[in-house]
C-alpha cells in the first residue's frame, strides 16, 4: 500500500517573506500544501506568486486572531477591538465571539 505525506505550511500571506519561504519549500519538494490568510494585506501579490506554483494545494486559514475581519467590523463587533481588528488580548479572547458572528465571518 502506498503511503503519502502531506506537509502543510500554515500562514500563507502572513508576510511576503513567509509566502516566499513557503513557495521555496514547495519548489524544493518539501511543502505540498498551504493555507492562506485572506484577511491580511498583500493578498493580490500572494495570489500572483501562487500562480507560479500550480502544484501547490492551497486551502483557507480561518483566522480570528490577527488583523481585520473580512466582514465590516460592525457586523462582527464581538470579535474585534475598538480599532476594528481581531481581539489579541489573551485574557479577553475567551470572553469574545458571539457564535452567530463567528459563523458569519467563517462563511
Amino acid at each position: 500500500m502506498a503511503r503519502y505525506l502531506i506537509v502543510n505550511a500554515d500562514d500563507f500571506n502572513l508576510t511576503e517573506g513567509v509566502t516566499r519561504g513557503i513557495l521555496a519549500g514547495h519548489r524544493r519538494g518539501i511543502i505540498t500544501s498551504t493555507t492562506v490568510m485572506v484577511n491580511l494585506p498583500g493578498l493580490e501579490r500572494t495570489r500572483d506568486l501562487a500562480r507560479e506554483a500550480p502544484g501547490l494545494d492551497i486551502g483557507l486559514h480561518v483566522n480570528f486572531t490577527l488583523g481585520p475581519p473580512i466582514l465590516p467590523a460592525s457586523a462582527v463587533a464581538s470579535l474585534v477591538d475598538p480599532s476594528g481588528h481581531f481581539v489579541r488580548d489573551r485574557e479577553r479572547v475567551g470572553d469574545v465571539g458571539a457564535l452567530s458572528e463567528i459563523r458569519d465571518e467563517a462563511a
